[in-house]
């Protein structure tokens, strides 16, 4: 048995060197031979389906990730340190997918895309025991397996991706009443962005571009001109995929042609189609704001400056960096956030915790000219890192509040369900 485990862990260990260094060939053999002979070893299963991914093979991806989790849905890690509470973390891969990415060391490794946010930076489980939960399907509602659990993290962040994960998660945590749970999924369910502008963009002072889905699938030319007439937009207006969060597949579109060439080349079936408003800052700058809302609490992340529509963190060292007088602007915000936005816009922002529902959340906004805070994006699907603070090392601090206020609340709501089961 010792033997095994120690092969085992060879194998994992080559297949895992030959994934950073690129052999991306014979790190799939590799790991083909870690799953014949450890079948439950759930790691290998998402490294094939990553490396099947990055060879164009996505049936062969969307297999090995299925047989994995349909063979091994969760894994425990119990606290080094004997922690009596018992995390149960959610994650759904109905839609999402594991890729290979490079480290920012150059390195290759395995991650997982969409429909989630990351708690990497956010959680910290030394004193807490465990168990990570992948769901597909609906498999969490006929699992006996599940160990005994204190509370629910959910970080099935994207109902245009994970809807049925959600769906089913709602189904579960009716069996647990009386577990808190950080991040309810059908609050989760309600922030599409369609959703969003529906419920948001009536509130006096808040302003959420109209937003509608455009079913693209098979569509021509006519079918958007249709669109258009019907629920009254003009050009410029914005198309997004949906499901999307980065800047690759949101498009400012300015003619009929440009539009049903993005729609002919769209990777979903469906895309937002969303109103264009006039957002310059200072004249010919754009400004997004970020703040993330920790159970009701507001935390700036982000005042992120730039010379394009489309403001977005990859461009930050491109333009923040050689204009000190955007430099102060972030420093002033993230200093004094209410003080840098006014009373009113802030106000306003703070209206989102009881109509989002959410313990946690971000908002990327900015604050027009006459105090209206135009939001671009409300959800749980943002990413919290610490990228930035290489070069803007002054966000350091301010980075760290947020991941402290997050350990802080996901610690307190668990010691405090033990607390009340021991009473």
């Amino acid at each position: 048995m010792n033997k095994l485990k120690s092969l085992s862990r060879l194998l994992r260990k080559s297949a895992g060197i030959l994934v950073k260094s690129g052999e991306f060939n014979a790190a799939r053999v590799c790991y083909q031979w870690v799953i014949k002979f450890w079948p439950d070893e759930l790691d290998g299963y998402f490294a094939l389906s990553a490396l099947s991914y990055k060879q164009n093979d996505q049936i062969s991806a969307r297999n090995y990730l299925r047989e994995g989790i349909l063979r091994r849905p969760h894994k425990t890690f119990v606290a080094p340190t004997g922690g009596a509470a018992h995390m149960l973390r959610l994650r759904g891969v109905q839609n999402s997918v594991y890729l290979i990415g490079k480290s920012r060391n150059g390195d290759y490794k395995t991650k997982m895309r969409g429909g989630n946010f990351e708690d990497r930076y956010l959680m910290s489980y030394q004193n807490i025991t465990v168990t990570s939960y992948f769901i597909v399907d609906d498999n969490i509602l006929s699992d006996r397996t599940i160990p005994p659990f204190d509370m629910v993290l959910t970080l099935v962040a994207d109902p245009d991706v994970e809807k049925r994960s959600l769906e089913t998660l709602c189904a579960f945590l009716t069996r647990y009443p009386d577990i808190p749970v950080i991040n309810r999924p059908e609050a989760v369910l309600r922030t599409t962005r369609d959703q969003n502008y529906q419920r948001l963009n009536g509130i006096d002072g808040l302003c959420f571009p109209k937003t509608v889905r455009f079913d693209a699938a098979d569509a021509a030319i006519e079918d958007a001109i249709g669109f258009m007439k019907r629920h009254d937009f003009g050009f410029p207006l914005l198309l997004r995929e949906t499901g999307t969060h980065n800047g690759k597949s949101f498009k400012k579109i300015e003619t009929i042609e440009t539009f049903a060439d993005y729609i002919s080349h769209s990777q979903t079936a469906e895309v937002y189609v969303i109103e264009y408003v006039n957002n310059l800052f200072r004249g010919d700058t754009f400004r997004k704001m970020r703040v993330f809302f920790i159970d009701g609490v507001p935390y700036p992340a982000i005042c992120h400056f730039d010379t394009l529509w489309n403001v977005h963190g990859s461009n930050r060292t491109e333009t923040m960096l050689r204009h000190q007088w955007m430099v102060d602007e972030e420093k002033a915000f993230m200093g004094d956030c209410q003080n840098y936005l006014g009373d009113g816009p802030f106000a306003r922002l703070m209206t989102m915790p009881e109509i989002i529902g959410l313990d946690f959340f971000g908002v990327d906004f900015t604050v027009l000219e006459n105090g209206t805070v135009l939001l671009f994006e409300v959800n749980p699907a943002m990413r919290h890192s610490f990228d930035h603070a290489e070069n803007f090392p002054y966000l350091l601090p301010y980075l760290e509040t947020i991941s402290k206020a997050f350990q802080k609340m996901g610690t307190d709501k668990l010691e405090n369900q033990v607390r009340v089961k021991s009473e």
